[in-house]
């Protein structure tokens, strides 16, 4: 029997050409697979386990949205990152209290707002492309399987909110500047609220949030308008909001404190290089490179394969291999330049992961499709009916089951079920009687289980426990009756403690003598 879709997916999909009914199916189970899936189990990186944790604590009046507290022994005023994040997430806690779908919904409705974004940059850009306009989902597909972005939404990270206002001040942009020439009024409010976007970009992860300054500079650029008097001018508004919004807030003591405290930790110490070397220079450039590697792997097949079709097609067949039209080639350019503008900075710095080039993968992804998706329609229009008909059918299949396997995942432990049972058998060790694993105590960690940042963040994400550092000063260390550890712990930290009937996947769970 075949596969039938509900009428009012099987309406939409019709409305839509071949072609896009394919991307538009694609692009689901992408994200389903590389968001969805990932986003409804418990496990979760750390990084995105202590933004939930801060957010949390927030909303139950454990530090404040200028000085955040992760825990008593790990962050207890936490200065990594600026707190906007935290403090949107902490609104999700205050409504619907201490659950672990507060964040993984977040996750979830902030990646189906940049989708949306980013779909609006497309069709803007492409306006005058009959074409492509339609096929946004291509560039869309590429952006969430390139890199680490897929991950970072499904892990919580800061990078997909930074994503998120800067697709939106670019969309602004784009759109101001797509029409016909108009008066510096009636761009005033996009300006304005391009500059907000930004702001808010710098408050979700610092600098790496300023890319779109450069975007309106890059688009006359790119297509020749608006003039050079206009671009200068209009940056200089964005840059002004940017600024006023800073200097507000500077007027008060706990912001202002809050930034000083973030460009002294993060900023000054990552730029010296007291906080890592694994980037910069040549590393930097490689590491882009790398990030980018399955968009220029796929845009190359689909233009090998075509070419190879072509050459063995009738030579009326209406295509050939040629180089780009004028209007494709700037608009190329214009992305390209700007997913540089947001990455180049990296390249200086000698602290880097591939999951800061996050925001600059969606333009790159829409420069190698503007290239590349004329290739896919290519061998779309020479691919036979029935087998049109088989591929929709199997993405249908694919696509079910995607939504079949996400269901029977959600709320299960997924990846990190060991450590997140650690951690449930450590609260019921220290707190046997709180009730829904919420135990608000601490536990001495030593060696190896001290470093393990993942352990720190389940203990406290779902249980609220410390771990507080066995080389505490005695008067702390004495507080407390229980000690995570194993053999690299030294012989003085294991001496008031013996081993404990409960059974840890990787360290000892210790009682005190």
């Amino acid at each position: 029997m075949a596969l039938k879709l509900p009428f009012t997916c099987r309406r939409l999909l019709r409305s839509f050409s071949v072609p896009a009914q394919i991307l538009w199916m694609l692009l689901g189970i992408v994200l389903l697979l590389r968001v969805v899936w990932g986003a409804v189990t418990q496990s979760m990186f750390f990084d995105g386990l202590i933004y939930a944790s801060l957010a949390r604590n927030i909303s139950e009046g454990i530090g404040t949205i200028w000085r955040p507290s992760f825990s008593d022994g790990l962050f207890p005023l936490f200065s990594e990152h600026p707190p906007l994040m935290f403090g949107m997430e902490a609104l999700g806690f205050l409504v619907f209290g201490d659950s672990i779908w507060v964040e993984k919904t977040f996750t979830v409705t902030v990646t189906l707002m940049c989708c949306l974004c980013f779909i609006g940059i497309w069709r803007r850009i492409n306006e005058d492309d009959r074409e492509l306009r339609p096929l946004g989902a291509f560039p869309l597909i590429l952006a969430l399987i390139s890199g680490r972005v897929g991950w970072a939404f499904s892990n919580n990270m800061l990078e997909i909110l930074v994503i998120l206002f800067t697709l939106f001040g670019v969309y602004l942009i784009v759109t101001t500047y797509g029409r016909v020439e108009t008066s510096f009024r009636s761009r005033l409010p996009a300006l304005v609220l391009a500059g907000l976007a930004i702001a808010l970009a710098f408050f979700t992860k610092g600098p790496v949030g300023l890319f779109p300054l450069a975007t309106i500079g890059i688009y006359a650029m790119a297509f020749g308008r608006p003039s050079l008097k206009t671009a200068i001018v209009d940056t200089a508004v964005l840059l002004a909001v940017f600024l006023a919004i800073v200097g507000f807030l500077t007027l008060f003591a706990e912001p202002r404190g809050s930034m000083f405290r973030y460009i002294d930790g993060q900023v000054l110490s990552s730029l010296s290089g007291e906080r890592g070397s694994r980037g910069g220079g040549l590393k930097g450039l490689w590491s882009m490179v790398r990030v980018n590697f399955w968009l220029i792997a796929i845009s190359a097949l689909l233009w090998g394969v075509a070419h190879a079709v072509a050459r063995n097609a009738p030579s009326d067949n209406g295509f050939s291999i040629m180089p780009l039209p004028d209007n494709r080639r700037r608009k190329m350019i214009f992305f390209f330049l700007v997913g540089l503008s947001a990455s180049a900075p990296l390249l200086v710095s000698p602290r880097i992961h591939n999951f800061y080039f996050n925001p600059s993968l969606f333009y790159f992804s829409a420069a190698i499709s503007v290239a590349s998706v004329s290739a896919f329609l290519y061998l779309i229009a020479r691919a036979p009916d029935l087998t049109l008909k088989r591929l929709k059918m199997g993405l249908g299949l694919a696509m079910t089951a995607s939504v079949v396997v996400v269901g029977a995942s959600a709320g299960r432990p997924g990846p990190d079920r060991d450590l997140i049972a650690d951690a449930r058998t450590v609260a019921s060790v220290i707190c046997p009687d709180q009730q829904q694993g919420s135990c608000e105590r601490g536990v001495l960690a030593c060696g190896a289980a001290w470093q393990d940042t993942q352990l720190h963040a389940y203990l406290q994400r779902l249980h609220k426990i410390s771990l507080i550092p066995a080389d505490s000063i005695p008067d702390t260390v004495a507080k407390y009756d229980q000690m995570i550890g194993d053999e690299s712990c030294t012989s003085e930290q294991l001496a008031p403690f013996a081993p404990s009937e409960a059974t840890l996947s990787s360290y000892q769970l210790l009682m005190r003598h």
